[in-house]
């Protein structure tokens, strides 16, 4: 969880709340992030239902069957990402301009989930030379997990809700227990 919430915290300092938002819904036992939806909808959770709980649970609600997907790029602005995920550890590895990406401790970055959010991007009102991205609306969304990905929609009214995601067939996608990369990318 320190993990989690520090690389958060550095990313989006300059960013709304929305990450301290899912970091407080995100339970230590379970590693569950629970974002509910207005209309009851489950959006990203390891187990079907939409509360959290504070018992361990093994079960990952199933995510239909995705596409086979061991390796992907992420279009972001003067840097090039690349993933790679390790089916041996069932993490993905991220890469930044060619090399392995690392913490301020030189540990890897590596995770159970990366959730690529395509996004319009806007000047930043702190810092006109730089852009954030309008996490409010929708737009599309691969949900990568175990060596899949999971293509849909991801929806949000105001900057204060969780964000709602939602498979192409109209099924919920949920997020394997474990921690998550979220990539804001321009659309």
């Amino acid at each position: 969880m320190r993990f989690f919430a520090a690389s958060f915290d550095a990313a989006m300092r300059t960013q709304n709340t929305w990450w301290r938002y899912a970091i407080a819904h995100m339970t230590p036992r379970t590693h569950k992030l629970v974002l509910p939806h207005p209309r009851g909808i489950p959006i990203a959770s390891s187990a079907p239902d939409s509360t959290a709980s504070t018992t361990p649970t093994s079960t990952i609600a199933p995510m239909g069957p995705g596409t086979p997907t061991y390796e992907f790029d992420v279009k972001m602005d003067g840097v090039r990402v690349h993933w790679a995920y390790d089916a041996g550890t069932n993490r993905y590895l991220r890469f930044q301009d060619g090399k392995v990406h690392v913490t301020a401790g030189a540990v890897p970055i590596t995770v159970t989930n990366v959730v690529v959010m395509t996004c319009q991007h806007i000047k930043s009102p702190a810092e006109p030379r730089s852009s954030v991205p309008v996490t409010v609306g929708s737009g599309r969304v691969v949900v990568y997990s175990g060596g899949k990905a999971h293509a849909g929609t991801w929806l949000r009214a105001v900057d204060t809700d969780p964000w709602t995601f939602v498979a192409d067939d109209g099924t919920p996608i949920y997020l394997a227990p474990g921690t998550t990369f979220v990539e804001l990318s321009r659309g």
